[in-house]
């Protein structure tokens, strides 16, 4: 879906511009596509979204801050009471606000359906259709966004280029998950509001004007607005007035009505803390939330635990082509390495410096747009030295950036990955993706060509180069031939080394060279609150057998025939017929100590 939503928006853009309809179909057709990849990535309403959006349902549904009810839908725990007797939120309302017209948009279609009787849906705010409004507010954000940043690099580089550019800088950086996978959180807007900046930013640097500069002060607290952190993005207004006001370039009176407009701004934040907790301004997680003398400073920036160097590598080279801006744009170059600078400094003294529950480095949203600047630098200089095709090179080595992106977000959505990813690791991760990949292609061709995939990328076969044996050690610490529907590892006294197989089934895998009946047995036994349990041997998807499991350990026979088998990698499944009482998919079926081939 998401690749022909591109293609659509790719045909429909290239109609607009033939007939010289401006830019505008253009970036509704990749809003369109960006709506598309979403619907089809399956946006998930989870970490700390639940805190954005409650303003949005309270103040429609309640007409009220008191967020009593919305934490005990989502079985948030009870916090103290505020000063004011509310229940607190410790998210920005800024996103809330942003969203509202999305909100108001899926409020009406579910009336609508509802009304008609053609949607289960029930206007109550919680409903799918209003969390996916979240994610269309979040997907046109970007979208807007980034056509702004590609329009701030006019005169450095032409439109297609800039394009490229920040296309490629929201896919290899915590952005693309953040708009499409969990959109419910501040971040994709708070990288549109400062790619606002900076576009602000140039327009004022260019043509120092009353308009310019309250663009650029509104801009800014917006980006406060949406998270309070981004206030930092300052830094890149604050050297542009000391600049202008050295050259004499720009008035006083613009700078302070930047500055109010700046504030003004801000003050829906300003209002729901006062309401809140009672002051004007506060740090609603508490004065001991952030150590300003950053202990973690280095950390948040190299780290295999969310690094913003380490998770997102292509944002180190941005943030060094900051460098080669030096010369032709000194001060926006010395403040966006002073904004990186702060932004790594404030989330180096947060308690939770590594983010908790995120993906990346995401707390350093305002800083991408200004990395997308420091590529822009590399691939102008990139050009000057390649010869043929400069740009393909440039489009290549950010897809293959965008490539890894987009791997290492499967693998934090699919948890193997949820704190540290160390590269050793990670790069074994991502290359056994790769080959999935080729191997779901070559499922459509037959055994053969699934084979011959195996031998090229894998290599690994029972009784010639590995596990001459053919045993399965389902107990062991380290266990590679082990796929879906195990528990860790456990010792019991009297019990051989085991794991849990998972309700409803538990797979190992079996590489061969070439198929032949395998005489085999598993050992496994039933937990005492099954009795009755059975287990059915399911070969490469096709039954084998079923055979009832004992509470005693116990040596099940089974018999592979030659006919289920393929060369390279089987796929051997344990389905099993109950669970435990009470208990649903996940639980325990059966201990299993070993799968025990010929």
């Amino acid at each position: 879906m998401g690749l022909a939503g591109f293609a659509i928006a790719v045909v429909a853009a290239a109609a607009a511009r033939s007939r010289g309809a401006g830019d505008l179909p253009v970036l509704l057709a990749l809003a369109g596509a960006g709506f598309v990849t979403a619907a089809a990535v399956r946006p998930e309403f989870r970490a700390d979204a639940p805190g954005y959006y409650a303003y949005l349902r309270s103040i429609v549904f309640d007409h009220d801050l008191d967020f009593a009810n919305e934490w005990a839908r989502w079985g948030f725990p009870a916090l103290p009471l505020t000063a004011t007797g509310r229940p607190p939120n410790l998210y920005p309302i800024g996103p809330a606000l942003f969203w509202s017209p999305f909100f108001a948009v899926a409020h009406l279609y579910v009336l609508v359906t509802h009304w008609l009787g053609l949607r289960p849906w029930t206007p109550n705010g919680y409903d799918r259709p209003y969390l996916n409004a979240l994610a269309a507010g979040s997907v046109g954000a970007v979208t807007a966004g980034g056509y702004a940043l590609a329009r701030s690099m006019a005169g450095y580089l032409a439109l297609r280029q800039a394009s490229m550019i920040v296309l490629g800088v929201i896919l290899t950086s915590s952005i693309a998950y953040y708009t499409f996978v969990v959109p419910g959180m501040a971040h994709a807007l708070t990288f549109s509001a400062t790619c606002f900046v900076v576009w602000a930013w140039r327009e004022a640097e260019r043509a120092p004007t009353l308009r310019s500069w309250s663009l650029l002060g509104v801009s800014v607290g917006l980006v406060a607005l949406m998270r309070w952190q981004g206030v930092l993005v300052g830094l890149l207004p604050a050297a542009l007035a000391v600049h202008q006001l050295r050259q004499r370039a720009v008035r006083p009176a613009w700078i302070a009505a930047a500055a109010g407009l700046g504030v003004l701004a801000f003050l829906p934040q300003i209002l729901a803390w006062k309401l809140l907790f009672g002051r004007w301004l506060t740090m609603p997680q508490g004065s001991g939330y952030v150590d300003w003398s950053s202990p973690h400073l280095v950390n948040v920036l190299f780290s295999a635990e969310r690094g913003f160097f380490d998770w997102t590598p292509l944002m180190l080279a941005g943030t060094l082509g900051l460098l080669l801006l030096s010369g032709p744009m000194p001060i926006f170059a010395g403040a966006s390495l002073a904004v990186i600078a702060a932004t790594a400094w404030v989330n180096g003294g947060v308690r939770d410096w590594e983010a908790s529950d995120a993906f990346a480095a995401r707390r350093f949203d305002v800083a991408i747009p200004l990395v997308a600047w420091g590529l822009a630098a590399l691939a102008r200089a990139a050009t000057g030295v390649l010869r043929r095709r400069p740009w393909t090179a440039v489009a290549a080595v950010l897809a293959a950036f965008a490539l890894w992106n987009a791997g290492l977000i499967r693998l934090y959505r699919t948890r193997v990955f949820t704190d540290a990813a160390p590269l050793e690791r990670l790069a074994g991760a991502q290359a056994h993706q790769i080959y999935r990949l080729f191997d779901a292609a070559a499922s459509h061709l037959g055994p053969r060509a699934r084979g011959f995939v195996y031998d090229v990328m894998v290599g690994e076969y029972f009784y010639y180069n590995v596990n001459p044996s053919g045993t399965i050690d389902v107990g062991a610490v380290d266990s590679p031939w082990l796929a879906e529907g195990w528990s860790g590892p456990e010792r019991r006294e009297g019990w051989p080394p085991f794991r849990w197989a998972l309700y409803p089934r538990a797979c190992v895998r079996v590489p061969l060279q070439g198929p032949s009946a395998l005489r085999s047995f598993i050992r496994l036994r039933a937990p005492g609150r099954l009795p009755d349990q059975s287990v059915r041997i399911v070969c490469n998807g096709a039954p084998v057998g079923t055979v009832a499991v004992a509470t005693e350990w116990t040596d099940v026979p089974f018999t592979l025939p030659a006919e289920r088998l393929v060369p390279g990698d089987n796929v051997l499944c344990f389905e099993f017929g109950r669970s435990l009482p009470g208990e649903a998919d996940g639980s325990y079926a059966a201990a299993v100590a070993r799968v025990q081939l010929p």
